[in-house]
């Protein structure tokens, strides 16, 4: 399974299924995703435990990401 890194950019919400949360130590899948006013990405969803989170990612950060399907653990 591929496990990848996304840059946050003005444009575009990038089209990984799940983030990784280095705060959370958890992956966060992220069922809905919103590039706010301020450029920010927020992505929003359950973390492996279940618990909802949302996840903001300003511009020019780099996450770990991965698609649905993977079992890949960080």
């Amino acid at each position: 399974m591929t496990v990848s890194t996304w840059t946050v950019e003005t444009l575009g919400l990038g089209d990984f299924s799940e983030v990784y949360s280095e705060e959370l130590q958890t992956w966060v899948r992220a069922i809905k995703r919103v590039r706010r006013r301020d450029g920010q990405v927020s992505a929003t969803g359950p973390t492996e435990s279940g618990e909802r989170v949302t996840v903001m990612m300003p511009i020019g950060s780099t996450w770990t990401v991965r698609y649905a399907g993977c079992t890949d653990d960080k």
